[in-house]
């Protein structure tokens, strides 16, 4: 969690800054799925708002399972996207994208993940 604290944000705050967006950091924590029905149901996250761009984003802890994120547009040609769990990757997406991870077959593991939230402000 330190690492994250005072590693990534500063990282990540600087690549939008240089995309012109300023980043607040809103919060974080952290999530853990055990057993062989451990499981987040689809969600999303709360709305920006004045004018703010709201996103989330999970720091995979392990390698296990996969976040499945769902189009918000029905027309859109590929209605589910599935990221696989990768340990030190991360995912930013727009809050409003539902989003869940579904049990799969359990070997024993445990899945751990980093989940936060930022808002980005144009300069």
């Amino acid at each position: 969690i330190n690492l994250f604290h005072n590693y990534v944000l500063p990282h990540l705050r600087n690549e939008f800054d240089a995309m012109g967006y300023d980043m607040q950091f809103l919060q974080s924590w952290v999530s853990c799925y055990t057993g062989p029905h451990g499981s987040h149901p689809m969600h999303i996250h709360a709305r920006g708002y004045n004018g703010q761009l709201k996103f989330s984003g999970i720091l995979f802890l392990s390698n296990v399972g996969h976040t499945d994120f769902f189009s918000v547009n029905m027309m859109a040609d590929e209605y589910q996207y599935s990221v696989p769990s990768e340990q030190g990757k991360i995912v930013i997406f727009p809050a409003i994208v539902p989003h869940q991870y579904r049990a799969e077959s359990y070997d024993g593991n445990h899945r751990y993940t980093l989940p936060f939230n930022i808002d980005l402000i144009a300069k």
